[in-house]
């Protein structure tokens, strides 16, 4: 089982379009482990969702396009449609 690490922080990366956000886990999870999740994330989220081990610890890693805000929304209202 693998834990979320209470101790370190959750970065979150904003980009253009997307934004990622990177959950620590406790320690490193086995490959099996691993397979099993992404497997279970393939099936049950419409968002790219995965797992990956590097050497400093394991991340569970979530990307999503953000939703625009008001202002964007009024601002793309008032744009004129061909």
């Amino acid at each position: 089982m693998a834990d979320i690490d209470p101790a370190a922080d959750i970065e979150i990366h904003r980009g253009f379009a997307q934004v990622t956000v990177r959950i620590p886990l406790a320690g490193h999870v086995s490959q099996e482990w691993l397979t099993h999740y992404k497997s279970l994330a393939s099936k049950r989220n419409a968002r790219p969702v995965e797992a990956e081990d590097v050497p400093d610890r394991s991340w569970i890693v979530v990307a999503f396009r953000p939703l625009p805000t008001a202002r964007q929304s009024k601002q793309c209202s008032m744009l004129p449609v061909n």
